[in-house]
């Protein structure tokens, strides 16, 4: 056997120890993905369709639509408002929703002190 034949089959040796070695890592680690990012309040599209005054338990429902514009799901709302009759100044709300990606729903939303 000639230098040559044995520098070709040595060659041959290590391409298929690196092939089969690739193919064992790959297929044992699992597949990196990037994290999704979540959707920013500027995605969330809200308009205020009407409101309601239940006399009875004084409290208001306000009538929101809200579209979601980014492509993943949304699930919780933060909502800061005003009222000018009420001494409290701004008031915050989580409210739990699920607002599936480029979808619109209607809610009626009970504002609370």
């Amino acid at each position: 056997m000639s230098m040559k034949e044995r520098f070709i089959k040595k060659r041959r040796s290590y391409l298929v120890f690196f092939f089969l070695t690739a193919f064992a890592v790959l297929s044992f680690f699992p597949k990196l993905t990037l994290a999704a990012s979540k959707p920013t309040a500027k995605q969330l599209k809200v308009s205020c369709s009407g409101f309601q005054y239940d006399n009875d338990t004084a409290k208001l429902y306000l009538k929101l639509k809200l579209k979601n514009t980014s492509s993943y799901t949304i699930t919780k709302v933060r909502m800061e408002y005003e009222i000018p009759i009420m001494e409290d100044g701004t008031i915050t709300q989580t409210f739990s929703v699920t607002i599936n990606p480029e979808k619109q729903q209607t809610r009626l939303f009970m504002l609370e002190k």
